[in-house]
């Protein structure tokens, strides 16, 4: 899968994810978790590998909820199934995409986001594993810079 990095002028948001899913069928939730997400404010965002500790393919959905909560959890349906946990008025969100055994003990089943995922975790334990597949951070919370250097809403220069 390639990674991709996307920076809007208007909005100065930047994502770093391993794939992409889109449609966004449910959102239900609240965004409370900022002591624990403070730390990730000035993070390093590296473009294929993550944000800070928080890296793509590697953290689980299982272990980011025992470490965040689930802030506001919104499923996302499209060609395939996620959740995405959003944070900091909308400021920094998680995707992670079902795979593999969740995928597949699911196929046909209502996902569901809000209180109701950790019913649905109890019963489908393979989907703890789910990767995070994708961040996406906007200023103001975000001050850190990328790998490269880079700020958000930094100026953007053209080099032939």
């Amino acid at each position: 899968m390639s990674a991709t990095v996307r920076r809007w002028r208007t909005f100065a948001v930047a994502a770093v994810s391993l794939g992409s899913a889109v449609g966004i069928a449910a959102t239900v939730g609240c965004s409370s978790a900022k002591s624990a997400l403070d730390p990730y404010a000035t993070a390093t965002l590296t473009q294929g590998t993550g944000l800070g500790d928080l890296q793509l393919g590697e953290t689980t959905f299982g272990a980011f909820l025992a470490k965040f909560g689930p802030g506001l959890l919104s499923v996302v349906v499209s060609d395939e199934t996620a959740w995405e946990a959003t944070f900091e008025n909308g400021q920094i969100s998680f995707l992670f995409v079902l795979t593999g055994d969740c995928k597949r003990k699911t196929a046909g089943t209502r996902v569901p986001a809000g209180p109701a995922v950790q019913a649905f975790l109890a019963s489908h334990p393979e989907c703890r594993d789910t990767p995070l597949t994708s961040i996406s951070v906007a200023r103001p919370f975000f001050k850190g810079k990328t790998d490269q250097g880079v700020a958000l809403g930094s100026p953007v220069t053209a080099t032939r």
